[in-house]
């Protein structure tokens, strides 16, 4: 993985920020509120890279960074969450239960007093997520049994990220 400086370099080189042969100095060099500044061996400024600047390229190990636009577009109007749940199932004395329950790798709790919580909680909880306005994007079945029952579950949830300018309209996946 690529440094502050050495990702800010890069960016700065591959957009014309800074020309190819500039020598910019690491101990000299760091972050500012507005992004990172680049320094020569004396202190001078070079240029600055926004902080955006540096968010919308993927440097490389190459002298050319890669443009996260070129690779999957420019941004959009639409801005979108996403929740992340993993679901695995057990068997109990009662059928199937919930053996452990992450979202967004938080683990969430899956036995009471009365024991681990049964099957059906598991739907209460798909109904939660979408009682807040979280619709299912994508699901996983991990962890086949014999009779090709899943074991474990990966599902991703999407949303109109909060501050959309048409979070209320209806938006497909």
């Amino acid at each position: 993985m690529l440094s502050a400086f050495q990702t800010a370099l890069a960016v700065a080189r591959g957009t014309g920020l800074l020309p190819k042969d500039a020598p910019a100095e690491e101990p000299q060099s760091g972050h500012s509120s507005t992004g990172y500044v680049l320094r020569d061996a004396h202190g001078g400024v070079l240029c600055e890279v926004p902080l955006e600047t540096m968010r919308s390229w993927i440097p490389s190990h190459s002298d050319h960074p890669f443009s996260i636009e070129s690779i999957i577009g420019a941004p959009t109007g639409d801005r979108w969450e996403y929740c992340f749940l993993l679901v695995e199932f057990g068997v109990g004395e009662r059928g199937a239960v919930l053996e452990r329950v992450l979202i967004n790798n938080q683990a969430i709790s899956t036995s009471t007093a009365g024991g681990p919580l049964p099957f059906n909680q598991f739907h209460e909880l798909l109904n939660l997520l979408g009682d807040r306005g979280w619709e299912l994007g994508s699901t996983v079945l991990r962890n086949l049994d014999g009779q090709g029952v899943g074991r474990s579950y990966s599902l991703i949830f999407k949303r109109p990220a909060v501050g959309n300018d048409d979070s209320s309209a209806e938006h497909s996946a």
